[in-house]
């Protein structure tokens, strides 16, 4: 249901092209979202509609723009976590 998103804001473009997208990696909800930005970037790359990229800006900026928030890395010598802190004892 959201890929199919892209497909019905698309309109009469989507009838003009063979889309055949491959994701690897990742979880469910992490391959829909790529696919979805490939479809779209490919489309309005393709068609070079600015109207098209107006209309998917205009309804959710995340079909054309990737979320590049990732996971902190865990420091070291602070027990796995990213943002634990060194417990003192001053007793």
């Amino acid at each position: 249901m959201k890929f199919e998103e892209a497909v019905v804001l698309t309109g009469d473009h989507a009838k003009h092209v063979d889309v055949d997208i491959h994701v690897a990696g990742g979880g469910i909800n992490g391959q829909v979202e790529a696919a979805r930005i490939a479809y779209c970037r490919g489309l309005v790359a393709y068609t070079g509609n600015e109207d098209l990229k107006s209309k998917y800006i205009a309804y959710d900026r995340q079909l054309l723009v990737a979320d590049v928030r990732r996971k902190e890395a865990a420091k070291p010598n602070r027990h796995g976590k990213a943002r634990s802190k060194v417990q003192k004892s001053y007793r």
